[in-house]
């Protein structure tokens, strides 16, 4: 082979090696591929190895095993949040007792615009929720208006929320793996309420749940 054409497949090789070292990888997720019991209101998360941000197009997909139809979120949707390396799903409900497959397209995400490669292999990242509380539907509970007045810090987490009439409402505190951190009761009165509730959690992203009767919200937080 002559020495010219050698330096050019050379150089070639180089330069694909490299651009694929800049491609952001997922390095792991939430829920655990294999991790069984796991919360129908955990927000499932991707972290890669680098900083990301999102990509011009695609989706993530949930797929239950054995069964029709697709959950599909895409990277453009509000519900979709990204912190450094970290992608967080939001106002995601899962099915109670099923098993759960993942799947991703190429370029839902990006790093100094070099796109991610798609996980199309459904057998790197499954789980198995839980059975659905009692009664809770799995197909979602109605729905409770509330906010966030603050931003998270110091522990604390305060909330606003609307009550048709009054009664208790429980406010309950998770971590990422479903795992509850803090809760308190509240007696609430007819229309606006504010919720607060001082923890000892340390910074990071939590997933906040109002019950109030049948009723039920969630919504993520991240804590400074």
């Amino acid at each position: 082979m002559k020495p010219a054409l050698l330096f050019a497949l050379l150089l070639c090789a180089v330069q694909i090696s490299s651009a694929q070292s800049m491609k952001p990888v997922m390095t792991s997720h939430v829920p655990a591929t294999g991790a069984t019991n796991v919360a129908i209101y955990t927000p499932p998360s991707i972290t890669f190895n680098k900083f990301i941000t999102k990509g011009a197009f695609g989706n993530i997909y949930f797929r239950v095993k054995n069964r029709p139809g697709t959950t599909i979120i895409s990277v453009a949707s509000p519900s979709v949040s990204i912190i450094d390396s970290t992608l967080y799903i939001s106002a995601l409900t899962l099915e109670g007792g099923a098993d759960y497959y993942v799947t991703f397209d190429s370029g839902t995400v990006e790093s100094t615009s070099y796109k991610c490669d798609g996980l199309y292999d459904t057998t790197v990242w499954w789980f198995r929720t839980a059975g659905t509380p009692q009664g809770v539907s799995s197909a979602g509970a109605a729905f409770i208006p509330f906010s966030l007045l603050n931003p998270s810090s110091d522990g604390l987490f305060v909330l606003s929320c609307r009550l048709p009439q009054a009664g208790v409402v429980n406010l309950s505190v998770y971590d990422l793996a479903g795992k509850v951190v803090a809760c308190r009761s509240f007696t609430g009165i007819v229309g606006e309420n504010e919720l607060r509730l001082q923890t000892v959690t340390p910074a990071g992203m939590y997933v906040l749940r109002i019950d109030y009767g049948e009723m039920r919200s969630t919504t993520k937080a991240f804590m400074r």
